[in-house]
């Protein structure tokens, strides 16, 4: 079986709670048959998109070093994964907006994936990087806002406990337990709004990749965020580098992008938004040792020590869930 159209599906022979896309894509078949189950399968793709959004950040430093700036960068990896969704979408025989609704069910997301973007940009402009990225990386509390608003997930101390616990070592690994002389209020707001619009397009991703192909939802999405982001290049126009090794550089940084944001799409019907979103916490502490091993950047005590609290919060989320799940 294969997507031969969006959302038509023919001689479709599923296991229980196994999304379709799973019978249409070719995955290793040397993994052992435990680690294909669904919920296994899309914990270990998070993992590994989340080591790729972490590697990113090294190419992106780069491009910045060697004349590029933030703007630019954003507006080709958009781009960039926008081409390389809509190709893999294509390969599997779905066209984007070929359904009525196509723009309509992505026009959420893409206009979240635009504002989030411009967001995080803008409110670098006025706090730290550090500050501005553990303000987005809380997201995960509007996720499970959502979730636990429309209940679709019950109110249980895992959860909750777990987020502030990740958050936590997150402040540790971004090393933010230091003063501050001055907090712009501007700057909060700008990062609230791309912490509010990630929340909202990554649980949009998640309810639309339930009954449709993941890597299609991507394409739409993307495609959307891509004209928003270079309607924002007009009124902030981009740096061109002059070194031409930056556009190497930026290359890498769309590859690494295409990946994590397939590796995205894929696990988000196989363990749902909120989980994605705890796993994806890796991607700050790969960054982070990335930085250290190939820029040179020295890490202090606490952030070793928030790096071990992020991996056993996440290791002890995925375990003691499981066992609730088995005894339900």
């Amino acid at each position: 079986m294969r997507y031969v159209s969006i959302d038509i599906q023919e001689n479709i022979d599923l296991q229980p709670n196994k999304p379709p896309f799973l019978n249409a894509m070719a995955y290793p078949l040397s993994l052992p048959a435990s680690w294909r189950r669904p919920e296994t399968l899309g914990v270990l793709i998070a993992f590994m998109s989340a080591l790729a959004y972490g590697s990113w950040s090294v190419a992106g430093k780069t491009v910045y070093h060697l004349g590029g700036d933030p703007v630019l960068v954003a507006i080709t990896v958009t781009w960039g994964r926008a081409l390389v969704l809509t190709l893999v979408s294509l390969k599997f025989g779905n066209i984007p907006f070929a359904r009525k609704t196509g723009f309509k069910d992505a026009l959420i997301g893409g206009v979240c994936q635009a504002v989030s973007a411009i967001g995080f940009l803008s409110a670098m402009e006025y706090l730290p990087v550090p500050v501005v990225s553990i303000i987005l990386q809380s997201y995960t509390l509007g996720i499970l806002g959502f979730m636990l608003w429309r209940k679709e997930m019950p109110i249980t101390a895992l959860p909750i406990l777990t987020t502030f616990v990740i958050l936590g070592g997150l402040s540790l690994v971004l090393d933010l337990w230091h003063p501050m002389k001055s907090m712009s209020l501007i700057g909060v707001g700008l990062a609230l709004l791309a912490m509010v619009t990630t929340a909202a397009r990554i649980y949009v991703y998640g309810r639309l990749t339930q009954d449709r192909h993941p890597i299609l939802v991507g394409a739409e999405n993307f495609l959307i965020g891509g004209v928003l982001m270079s309607v924002y290049g007009f009124f902030v126009p981009p740096h061109l580098p002059t070194d031409p090794a930056a556009f190497l550089w930026l290359g890498l940084a769309v590859g690494l992008l295409s990946v994590a944001s397939i590796g995205m799409f894929l696990c988000l019907p196989l363990i749902g938004s909120f989980r994605y979103s705890l796993i994806g916490k890796m991607e700050t502490v790969v960054t982070t040792i990335l930085a250290a091993l190939f820029l040179g950047e020295i890490l202090s005590p606490s952030q070793y020590i928030g790096i071990l609290i992020v991996i056993l919060g996440l290791v002890t989320y995925q375990i003691v869930s499981y066992q609730q799940r088995k005894r339900a």
